[in-house]
């Protein structure tokens, strides 16, 4: 018997259940009931190769390999199938999850000289003639400021920067404060470490730091929908504050819709990476603010606003950081593990096992009868000596206890009950554009 979980398995909830020649009934039924306590849909296959759900998949890239041939780029395909409801486009899926592992079942099967059907053999040469695996061995660099960047969430460098502002990151975004009009809108603001579930993960665990409101107002959201306002409505202030990436299903939960008053410093959610989809964008919280004014909306940077919110929390200033100036240290943010692996220890030498070893050692030296009973004797004199200084010794014990004061003697001058810790921020902007860094990062 065989289960088949769909990436990512901790999301998604299909699961098939690989029912093989000798499989009894009994082995089926609890495949199904423990499918059914992890709360996924369990679908009986047989045994083949792709199982259900590959071989599908197997046709669709196929008709979406011959478009490419016929003129169609990846991302117009991925578009419309996006368009048809599709969480991601073929391509986009095979980008993320590695052109390795596809190639690799081509070739098994030998696809390029097989009959009955059109071998395309873009995806083969990439792999062959370049090398080029997708997402997984990629180096890419900041759209900015040309920071190399890893595609795994979880390395250090991801956590050890000073501050950037992002507020004109080049995006699609109309930003008429930025240069050629365009920009990010708001700020990327990444928490403070990263939770993993296993070492070796390359992506953080979402749901393990929360976001509090900034100001007291009243919540803008209708339900399903991604993004969330707080407002600030006086007749001195019209004012709006956007959240998102959180888990739309878990703000309909918490009841985060219109018509919620919240105050300042609330919990309102967690953060999530939620990009249309789960996992859809890195673990952080997109945070932008804008003003009304008389042509509308507009967008208000609010970086200065989060640094000097920082600051206000330490009780210090920043150190703001030009263009040239050496990088300060930056303390190693090393990933929390929740299950890390279990190494083994030697167990220890019970000190029984060692006097048993010598007293075996002992009674292997030839002695002469004599000698025996003479060592019998001995031991039963000493035995019956020790017996007496160990009731001597309870005796002792006895009248010490009888004479022990009363009352504790206090702790020393200075002792401490506890630690005490330095407190980090919750969260940090992540890296892109002009930079500032905490204080004390010098």
């Amino acid at each position: 018997l065989g289960l088949h979980f769909f990436s990512p398995a901790h999301v998604m909830k299909l699961v098939e259940v690989i029912r093989a020649g000798t499989t009894s009934a009994a082995t089926l039924a609890t495949a199904l009931r423990l499918a059914a306590r992890l709360k996924k849909i369990p679908v009986l296959a047989g045994v083949c190769d792709g199982f259900i759900g590959n071989r599908i998949l197997t046709r669709y890239r196929q008709t979406c390999d011959i478009m490419l041939m016929e003129g169609a780029l990846p991302a117009q395909v991925d578009q419309a199938l996006r368009g048809f409801g599709m969480a991601m486009g073929p391509y986009e899926v095979q980008d993320l999850s590695g052109l390795d592992i596809a190639y690799a079942n081509r070739k098994r099967l030998g696809w390029r000289t097989k009959d009955g059907f059109r071998y395309i053999p873009i995806a083969d040469r990439i792999v062959e003639e370049t090398g080029r695996l997708g997402r997984k061995d990629s180096s890419y660099t900041c759209k900015v400021n040309g920071i190399p960047l890893t595609f795994n969430e979880s390395a250090a460098v991801n956590f050890n920067y000073p501050w950037r502002d992002n507020f004109c990151e080049l995006r699609d975004f109309h930003v008429g404060q930025c240069p050629g009009g365009y920009g990010h809108q708001g700020e990327d603001i990444k928490p403070g470490n990263c939770v993993m579930n296993n070492e070796g993960s390359d992506r953080c665990l979402p749901y393990q730091h929360t976001i509090a409101a900034v100001r007291d107002g009243l919540i803008w959201r209708l339900p399903g929908n991604l993004a969330a306002y707080l407002v600030i409505n006086t007749p001195n202030e019209f004012v709006r504050f956007r959240y998102l990436h959180m888990n739309p299903k878990y703000m309909d939960e918490d009841g985060l819709i219109s018509g919620r008053q919240v105050s300042q410093g609330e919990i309102i959610g967690k953060v999530a990476t939620w990009g249309d989809f789960e996992n859809g964008t890195s673990y952080h919280l997109h945070f932008n603010m804008q003003v009304m004014t008389k042509v509308g909306w507009v967008w208000v940077n609010p970086y200065m606003s989060l640094v000097l919110a920082y600051e206000k929390m330490i009780g210090g200033r920043g150190t703001e950081l030009h263009e040239g100036d050496p990088v300060p240290a930056a303390p190693d943010k090393p990933p929390v593990v929740l299950h890390p692996p279990v190494i083994p220890q030697p167990k220890p030498v019970a000190a029984e096992a060692v006097s048993a070893k010598t007293t075996d050692a002992k009674t292997t030296d030839p002695k002469t009868t004599d000698e025996k009973t003479t060592d019998a004797k001995t031991t039963d004199a000493k035995t019956t000596d020790a017996k007496t200084t160990d009731a001597k010794t309870t005796d002792a014990k006895a009248d010490l206890t009888d004479t022990k004061p009363a009352v504790e003697p206090d702790t020393k001058p200075g002792a401490s009950a506890g630690a005490s810790a330095k407190a980090e921020p919750a969260t940090q902007p992540s890296s892109n554009g002009a930079e500032t860094t905490p204080a004390g990062g010098k």
